[in-house]
């Protein structure tokens, strides 16, 4: 296997589903196959738009369930949190995840956002982390916990990197408790860690959140949109890290159409020369 990273946050909201969703959709569509984890117990990834109607069970109780998607080389699988916190079985699945390596490029993973044992599964598994940071007060209130998890499981997985902290602004400017308050700490952690601040960032568009919550990737379903772009620029930043990553090349911007009733002139001043 080349690679697995999970992305984790005890903060909720934080923006884990949507970078994962789409960083292994990007993976996928660079030729790589990828195997999305949904670890986390909210379930979303479980209700993508794309998946097959059927797939691999992996639990004697037919929850876990391993589904390709319409995204080529990207399959999922499903509800994997419950079977993680299940003691009866927990070690029969970290052992099942551990063979999936071998079938698989890359392994990304969403996690909960509390402390549980499928969070310390996940972080057992796992090569590389991110830390997804929204641009509120209480994700920094719970940025400390977030590091204590991964330093904890940096003790049984020597393996374990932490890649660095990615700003995911959710919601829009102005909207969000606390900003100003994050804001600052942001600057704290650039100034302090310069080295994990990655300069990528997840705009407050609303495509971004609209597409997860059609059960769609933004890079699959409008690649040239500007949320799509940004999440280029992460996976390019991933690469720049990690030469395992393959990528594909981004999709041309789309301009923005004239407003109606604009001159001639300004609708072939809008068209790409």
């Amino acid at each position: 296997m080349s690679g697995s990273l999970a992305f984790a946050s005890l903060a909720r909201g934080s923006g884990k589903s949507v970078c994962a969703l789409n960083t292994a959709a990007l993976l996928a569509k660079g030729g790589q196959s990828v195997l999305l984890v949904d670890a986390s117990p909210k379930e979303d990834l479980s209700n993508f738009r794309g998946l097959a109607d059927t797939g691999v069970v992996l639990d004697r109780n037919g929850r876990m369930v391993m589904r390709p998607t319409n995204v080529e080389g990207l399959t999922i699988l499903c509800r994997a949190h419950r079977m993680l916190c299940d003691e009866a079985q927990r070690f029969q699945q970290v052992e099942t995840l551990r063979k999936l390596e071998e079938q698989f490029d890359w392994l990304v993973f969403d996690t909960p956002s509390k402390r549980d044992a499928a969070l310390d599964a996940v972080l057992s598994l796992a090569r590389r982390v991110v830390v997804p940071v929204q641009g509120n007060g209480a994700a920094y209130e719970h940025l400390p916990e977030t590091l204590q998890a991964v330093l904890d499981a940096q003790f049984e997985n020597t393996q374990l990197e932490l890649l660095g902290f990615l700003r995911v602004e959710t919601v829009a400017p102005g909207q969000a408790t606390g900003a100003a308050r994050a804001q600052e700490s942001w600057e704290f952690l650039a100034r302090a860690y310069p080295q994990l601040c990655l300069r990528a960032a997840v705009p407050a568009l609303a495509e971004v959140r609209q597409s997860f919550a059609d059960g769609l990737a933004l890079v699959d379903s409008a690649p040239a949109s500007a949320g799509a772009s940004a999440f280029h620029a992460f996976g390019t930043e991933l690469r720049q890290r990690l030469p395992e990553v393959s990528l594909p090349e981004p999709a041309a911007a789309v301009p923005a159409a004239p407003a109606p009733g604009a001159p001639a002139a300004a609708a072939r001043e809008a068209e790409p020369r």
